[in-house]
């Protein structure tokens, strides 16, 4: 019996760490600022041409960890993959933004949390 498709929710703010969460390894600049169409542009195009099925949420919010967790209550969710800034330490060689913070900490679902790679930091 094969299992069904895990429906993952990936949280892009348009930062380089988050679109590091899509891509997973520097595939391209990681240091451009994209508006909000742009970003919904830019992120189509990358569905388009990944091999998985999606659907993009745009969602906006002055709290974006509530917003995130409530996106994922109606949306029926398996996990989330967040990027994690890095402003609040969470040991002594990791950090992670309020954000992420928030969502792993009111969040009861599995969560991935991606940080660039210091090699890949400008």
């Amino acid at each position: 019996m094969t299992q069904p498709p895990r429906k993952i929710l990936i949280a892009v703010d348009g930062s380089s760490t988050s679109l590091y969460s899509l891509e997973f390894k520097s595939s391209g600049p990681l240091d451009r600022v994209y508006t909000s169409l742009e970003l919904i542009q830019y992120l189509q195009e990358m569905l388009e041409n990944s091999p998985f099925k999606g659907t993009i949420l745009n969602v906006v919010s002055s709290k974006p960890g509530e917003a995130i967790i409530k996106a994922c209550d109606e949306n029926k969710m398996d996990m989330v993959i967040i990027g994690a800034r890095g402003t609040r330490p969470i040991s002594k060689r990791h950090t992670v933004g309020s954000t992420a913070q928030y969502v792993m900490q009111n969040l009861r679902l599995p969560t991935i949390l991606c940080q660039i790679p210091v090699e890949n930091k400008k």
